[in-house]
């Protein structure tokens, strides 16, 4: 009887709890800083700012055919036949116009 009685107000009291607010706030408080620390919790989220709810993260500046970014180039013996040249060996990463 005790069990029937409990089941039967589970989920109205989980309800019950779950709008009122406190309780998911609570459990991010005292529960989010332990699983960030748990190893065995692979799926963590950890916001880009903060506590900011949102934001937002521009497209990078389109860059012009033939700009260099400073990343260094590997060596021309593991180019493996797509260039002669540096500018040769990067140009072959970008898309063709007319495609």
């Amino acid at each position: 009887m005790k069990k029937l009685v409990k089941r039967a107000l589970q989920r109205p009291a989980d309800a019950l709890i779950y709008e009122s607010g406190v309780l998911p706030g609570r459990l991010r408080e005292v529960a989010g800083p332990l699983l960030i620390e748990e190893p065995a919790v692979a799926a963590k989220f950890l916001p880009y700012e903060g506590g900011r709810g949102n934001y937002i993260i521009e497209a990078p500046a389109e860059r012009q055919v033939g700009e260099r970014d400073g990343l260094p180039v590997p060596p021309p013996g593991l180019w493996e036949g797509y260039g002669q040249t540096p500018e040769q060996y990067l140009g072959g990463g970008r898309p063709r116009s007319g495609s």
